[in-house]
């Protein structure tokens, strides 16, 4: 994160989540990095009156479980859940569209500006954190190419 922000122009100032809030409101950074979710409930959204979406990041959602535990289940058994995790998909990604659209009626609210980018902006963004994909690119080569894959 430290890079990308680095790529973005800004100077990175890693902390403690708990801290952040107390930074902006004294001053002593002058924005953060965060989803609509975390700025709303942080209350982040009382004194960094500005957001931007950027498209910057993307954190999965990952659905875990147990080698053990599935491999002591029946195949039947087995199946369901996969396909149960499979259907959990798009039921997670409408409550997380639905969840972003209370947040920003929220941030609205309470007067924050909210800035989403053009695709040229978007593109000025991904071209300027080019150098992070460079960097990381030989230890990560597998991911990104499975990330890319899905666009």
């Amino acid at each position: 994160m430290k890079s990308l922000v680095s790529s973005f122009g800004a100077i990175p100032s890693p902390m403690d989540s708990s801290l952040v809030l107390q930074a902006l409101a004294l001053g002593q950074v002058d924005g953060a990095e965060n989803n609509t979710a975390t700025y709303v409930s942080s209350s982040q959204f009382n004194v960094a009156k500005y957001y931007t979406f950027d498209e910057h990041s993307r954190i999965p959602d990952i659905l875990v479980a147990s080698k053990t535990v599935m491999d002591s289940l029946s195949k039947e058994d087995q199946e369901i859940i996969k396909k149960a995790a499979t259907d959990s998909v798009e039921v997670q990604k409408q409550a997380w569209k639905s969840n972003e659209e209370v947040m920003l009626t929220k941030m609205k609210d309470a007067g924050v500006k909210i800035t989403e980018l053009d695709q040229s902006s978007k593109n000025q963004f991904k071209n300027a954190v080019s150098p992070v994909y460079e960097k990381f690119a030989s230890k990560y080569t597998n991911l990104i190419n499975q990330i890319e894959e899905t666009k």
